[in-house]
Formats: structure tokens, C-alpha cells, sequence
């Protein structure tokens, strides 16, 4: 019988998540500065979010980024027409959508393979 000790593949996990979480990241920085740079009404009216490497320079601290966390979460499962209307922007989403999807699944499925060879 094979047996696969999550713990010896745990390194192996996080090489294949980390890439794509931080691809996820990079894309949501620029789609922030897509907004401030090009709907800058839209994105006063959102919270003024920051990236989490990309502060525009009319960003609040705690305010953009929480700003940030709530616009994520909302458009992760919304598209807003503002980004509707711009292909550039809508790529972004489409891919931020795909890499948080997937890193989350890959996280998750991990989390699980750990938990059942504890129970071993």
C-alpha cells in the first residue's frame, strides 16, 4: 500500500502555492493602480483601496487597506461595470479570480492530506 506523509510534502505544497498566490497578489496591485490611475472617481468612491505593495499616493493607511480587503472580497464574486467596461482591467479580475480560486483549493486540499495522515 502507498502511503504519502503530508509532512514530507508540505515544502513541495507550498513551492507549487506560493508562486500562484503571489501572481494573485501582483495582479491585484495592478488592477488597484488601473483603477486609481484610470477610474479615480471610482476609486475614491470604493474606499480609496491600496495593493499590498502599490500605495497610490492619495491612499489612507488603515482605511485603503481595509478598503482593499473589502473590494477584493466583493469582486471576487462581483464585476463591477467600472471594470466590465475595460478589457484590461476585466483580464485582471479574471485571472486574480483564477489564481486565489486555485490557490485556495490547493491550500484547502493540503490542509485536508495533513489532517487525515495525522489520523494515521
Amino acid at each position: 500500500m502507498l502511503t504519502v506523509n503530508i509532512g514530507d510534502n508540505i515544502g513541495l505544497l507550498m513551492m507549487v502555492v506560493f508562486p500562484i498566490a503571489m501572481y494573485g497578489f501582483l495582479l491585484i496591485d495592478k488592477l488597484i493602480r488601473r483603477l486609481y490611475e484610470t477610474f479615480y472617481e471610482e476609486w475614491v468612491r470604493v474606499g480609496k483601496p491600496s495593493g499590498l505593495l502599490y500605495f497610490p499616493p492619495d491612499s489612507k493607511n488603515i482605511q485603503s487597506m481595509i478598503a482593499f480587503q473589502i473590494n477584493i472580497f466583493v469582486w471576487f464574486f462581483k464585476t463591477p461595470q467600472w471594470i466590465k467596461d475595460d478589457s484590461l482591467s476585466l483580464s485582471y479580475l479574471r485571472k486574480i479570480r483564477l489564481s486565489l480560486a486555485l490557490g485556495n483549493i490547493l491550500m484547502l486540499l493540503g490542509v485536508i492530506a495533513l489532517v487525515l495522515s495525522l489520523k494515521q
